[in-house]
């Protein structure tokens, strides 16, 4: 199967997805027999437009050959990736009320069951009166607009923190053999900037003048870095220049550079000055000593570019026996084979720990590190929570980061 065709079957799916989504929104507000006609109209029209903004995003931002340059293109993009964002949530809501009340009529069908066997032994109660139409009409009217406005409260508060701009998240890492020379040695992490239809060049600058305000000894980008091609993003993507740290900027692809034409995207990196990690390593020296830095590609790579497959023993390889090592991998799953190579750290992303609530509950069910420092065996395994977003430009309870890392001796 061919690139093109994956992404056209993943682009079929993403449509077949939303429409299913917004299918499932009008059943439950706008054909809802109990609502008034007004309300049910309003919660209509609010579903329709907002599935025909949402689907019609990509085909206009394929349309302009610059998109970023135009301040209707981009307008166009936040107003329509923010429905995403509102859609989703108000979905959960949906099934979230739809679950209470499953549960309740189960409960009701238990119970009911429960007195015809036991009957003569328990006293019969009596079923509360029913609700007058006029009564069952306000509460769903209620409802209907209730979770509508709080669907876009959460939504806007979401957007909110996202454009307050990324945290610097500060951690020590205690690597066992950290020769004197690297003790201190600090490390700032970018991952899933995802520069695309809403992510541009004044948010990448952006983050280039705080990582360098960092003045870190290295830096890491692990993955995920564009969501478009060059054609489109790479004078967007050009922001990334002005990185800089003594031993250097160095990345690893995620699984968004093989949607996007990763060999063309390889040739920007290198351009711009990133020395992207393919299944090998580096090493830097400091006061005669050495640490390795190594990279992986993507986890699930092989699946779109059999030449890209994953291969932590060839990172390995190589490495002097004793020398630390920090290794970049995209997915945090890449740590079960790292873990057998004698990495000293892993930094990864890939998860954006859910990146906005209700949703953040649910990331841990497949991924098994999520956020944050965490000890896999013998190595140490760190997972950025996302400095830019994916989709929504909503970043709810789950703020994005720049990762400043700090090797100590242990």
């Amino acid at each position: 199967m061919t690139n093109d065709l994956r992404l056209m079957l993943f682009i079929a799916m993403m449509i077949a997805v939303n429409l299913l989504a917004v299918a499932y929104i009008i059943r439950r507000l706008a054909l809802h027999r109990d609502a008034s006609p007004l309300v049910r109209r309003l919660a209509l029209w609010h579903a329709v437009g907002a599935a025909v903004l949402l689907l019609s995003s990509r085909l206009v931002w394929r349309a302009v050959d610059e998109p970023h340059e135009s301040w209707l293109v981009t307008a166009y993009q936040w107003a329509s990736y923010s429905m995403m964002g509102y859609l989703a949530t108000l979905l959960f809501l949906l099934m979230v009320r739809d679950g209470v009340n499953a549960a309740r009529w189960l409960s009701e069908r238990a119970l009911a069951l429960a007195r015809r066997l036991g009957a003569g032994r328990a006293p019969a109660v009596r079923a509360p009166a029913p609700l007058d139409a006029s009564r069952r009409r306000a509460i769903q009217d209620g409802f209907v607009l209730g979770v509508m406005g709080l669907s876009g409260g959460l939504t806007a508060a979401g957007v909110a923190q996202m454009s307050a701009g990324p945290c610097v998240e500060k951690v020590e890492v205690p690597i066992k053999g950290l020769p004197e020379p690297f003790d201190g040695y600090r490390i700032a992490q970018l991952s899933d900037v995802h520069v695309g239809p809403t992510v541009n060049r004044a948010f990448v600058e952006g983050l280039v003048e705080t990582v360098n305000g960092l003045k870190p000894d290295a830096i890491v980008l692990t993955g995920d870095l564009v969501d478009g091609s060059v054609g489109q993003l790479g004078a967007a993507f050009d922001g990334f220049t002005g990185l800089s740290a003594p031993d250097g900027v160095f990345g690893c692809t995620g699984n968004h550079e093989y949607y996007a034409g990763v060999e063309q995207w390889m040739t920007r990196f290198a351009e711009v000055g990133i020395r992207m990690l393919q299944n090998e390593h580096v090493l830097v020296e400091r006061g005669g000593a050495r640490l390795a830095f190594a990279g992986v590609t993507d986890y699930s790579a092989e699946r779109m570019l059999a030449s890209h497959r994953t291969d932590p023993a060839a990172a390995a390889r190589g490495i002097p026996a004793g020398t630390p090592s920090v290794l970049l991998a995209h997915q945090p799953r890449s740590c079960f084979e790292a873990e057998q190579h004698g990495f000293s750290l892993q930094l990864s992303g890939h998860t954006h720990a859910g990146q906005f609530y209700p949703f953040a509950f649910f990331v841990g069910l497949v991924h098994r590190y999520v956020k944050g420092l965490n000890r896999h065996g013998r190595m140490w395994v760190y997972v950025n929570k996302g400095t830019g977003y994916w989709g929504p430009p909503t970043r709810l309870g789950v703020p994005n980061e720049i990762t400043e890392l700090t090797l100590r001796r242990a």
